[in-house]
C-alpha cells in the first residue's frame, strides 16, 4: 500500500496498529477449535506487525504451533501493472 500511497505512512503509528492486532489475536484465540487453523495476514512489511507480533503471540500461548509463515516485499516490476504487488505477511498457526 505504501508504494502506491506514500502519504499513508504518516497517517498511522505502527505501535497503535500492533496493539489493535494483538487484541484481535487475543480475542480470536478462544473461538478457535482444537486443531483449528488461525490465519494472520497483514498488508505490512514491518516486523513489529508481522514476525514479532506472531512470535510474541506464540510465546504467550505455548499450545500453539506455527505451521507456515510467508513474507513478501513490494514488487516494482515496471513491465506491466499485472506484475506489481504490495508487500505483506501471512502466518498460519494451529491450536
Amino acid at each position: 500500500m505504501l508504494a502506491r500511497r506514500p502519504e499513508a505512512r504518516y497517517r498511522f503509528e505502527v505501535d497503535c496498529l500492533v496493539k489493535v492486532q494483538r487484541e484481535i489475536l487475543n480475542d480470536t484465540l478462544p473461538r478457535l477449535a482444537g486443531g483449528g487453523l488461525l490465519v494472520y495476514s497483514t498488508c505490512s512489511v514491518w516486523p513489529e506487525e508481522n514476525q514479532l507480533q506472531i512470535r510474541e503471540f506464540l510465546s504467550r500461548n505455548p499450545g500453539l504451533e506455527l505451521i507456515e509463515e510467508i513474507s513478501t516485499l513490494p514488487s516494482f516490476d515496471e513491465t506491466g501493472p499485472e506484475k506489481y504487488h504490495d508487500g505483506g505477511y501471512v502466518a498460519v498457526v494451529r491450536k
